[in-house]
């Protein structure tokens, strides 16, 4: 056996190994992944949408915030207007006419300093984040609040569903979204969630005042938060219960801006918090999570360029021996010796078929755990289309991202970086 294939089959075994792990703690804990605990607690809760040019989608936002199933003398809403240049500070006025929420406006900073500046004047216990093309269900509030009764909980995430899938690109967003909200739910276990993602997480105010808020020198302020929240040794929960739907990039250029921002940020945080890697005092996110997810996009990476490399070898070698018999197909069009065929399996045909099984599997139960119909004949086409496209996809963006970071990041924020 050659070095390379040695390498290819300890990266294989070790996907294998990381995702039956995770296969395992999911079935152990199945039957409490749902339960919110109750609160007697009267929670005052100010929500923050933080907004820069939504004048399209700001108001069904601040609607979803206002329908919640939540005494409304018990929540406020603060949008800040981060130097919008379109209508969206006329529609916000409209609402603060009517004393339904408070808007502040100021000159456009980013995201992370857009939130500082609502954090300033809110009045909860409780901050609830949501960005401004976002939309919550009406009973978020009350599956978050009760996390909060444990004092060392600094933060409670939500599920995020996207709002719509046409076309290819959001279809496989779409299934995309619905793993993250098994694994999110999944790591919560074990206290392990280094990313509170902007629609719809809630936090503890003393919490965030206590650790200097959110950071306006990284593009993803909502992992740098999460890591800073982990670092003083809080607590971070998930609800699968709370829902929350944000819009999904519809081409392949404003995918690629927002993945390469995602992926940026999280080399840049974890840089930043280095210290957490293979680092057993911060328990099973720095001597677990952490490492075998570095692992995992390394796997990710050479095994797809390795099969790219190898599908682009053998169509080489294919035509250079279909041009030395002048193309002649009619002798290869004989029927396959079934017995070659039965029995010549090797190992990577092997782990190919586990593969598939596992990623089917988590398919299912990651649309049964986000209250989605299994609809196989509907939705068919969107799960084969991600099992074919997502290692690819992963891989252009992760190799964008390296780029990018080596040869053009400067010291860029917030939303002119791309959509969240």
């Amino acid at each position: 056996m050659d070095i390379l294939t040695l390498i290819v089959l300890s990266l294989l075994y070790l996907t294998l190994f990381v995702a039956f792990f995770w296969i395992i703690i999911f079935l152990d804990n199945y039957d409490i992944l749902w339960n919110d605990p109750k609160t007697k607690n009267k929670y005052f809760i100010s929500v923050l949408i933080p907004a820069f040019n939504e004048e399209k989608s700001i108001r069904k936002t601040i609607n979803s915030v206002l329908r919640q199933d939540y005494s409304k003398n018990l929540f406020e809403v603060i949008v800040i207007n981060d130097g919008s240049t379109d209508n969206t500070e006329k529609l916000c006025k409209e609402y603060e006419k009517k004393g339904l929420i408070k808007i502040v406006s100021k000159k456009n900073g980013g995201k992370a300093s857009a939130l500082n500046a609502g954090l300033t004047i809110a009045k909860g216990e409780l901050i609830y984040v949501l960005d401004a093309d976002s939309f919550a269900e009406k009973s978020n509030f009350k599956h978050l609040i009760g996390y909060f009764d444990n004092a060392k909980v600094a933060a409670v995430t939500s599920s995020m569903k996207v709002s719509t899938k046409n076309g290819f690109l959001q279809k496989v967003q779409w299934v995309e979204y619905m793993f993250s909200i098994l694994m999110r739910k999944s790591m919560s276990l074990f206290n392990s969630l280094y990313v509170t993602p902007g629609p719809g997480s809630m936090y503890r105010k003393k919490v965030l005042l206590e650790i200097g808020g959110f950071s306006t020198t990284t593009l993803t302020e909502d992992m740098e938060i999460a890591f800073n929240i982990q670092n003083h040794k809080y607590f971070i929960e998930n609800s699968l219960n709370a829902i929350t739907y944000t819009n999904s990039p519809k081409d392949l250029k404003t995918l690629s801006v927002q993945r390469i921002r995602w992926y940026t940020g999280f080399i840049e945080d974890s840089l930043k918090y280095k210290h957490f890697y293979f680092n057993k005092d911060y328990g099973f996110l720095g001597g677990f999570l952490l490492p075998s997810n570095l692992l995992s996009t390394f796997a990710l990476l050479f095994l797809t360029f390795y099969a790219l490399f190898n599908s682009v070898k053998s169509g080489l070698t294919n035509i250079s021996n279909l041009s030395a018999i002048k193309f002649d197909f009619f002798p290869m069009l004989k029927l396959p010796d079934f017995a070659t065929n039965m029995f010549g399996i090797n190992i990577f045909s092997i782990i190919g078929i586990l593969f598939l099984i596992i990623s089917l599997f988590i398919i299912y139960y990651s649309l049964k755990v986000s209250y989605e119909s299994v609809n196989i004949r509907k939705n068919f086409l969107s799960y084969v289309l991600y099992l074919i496209s997502y290692s690819f996809l992963m891989t252009y963006f992760w190799s964008s991202t390296l780029l990018y970071k080596l040869f053009l990041r400067g010291n860029l924020k917030g939303w002119k970086n791309g959509s969240e």
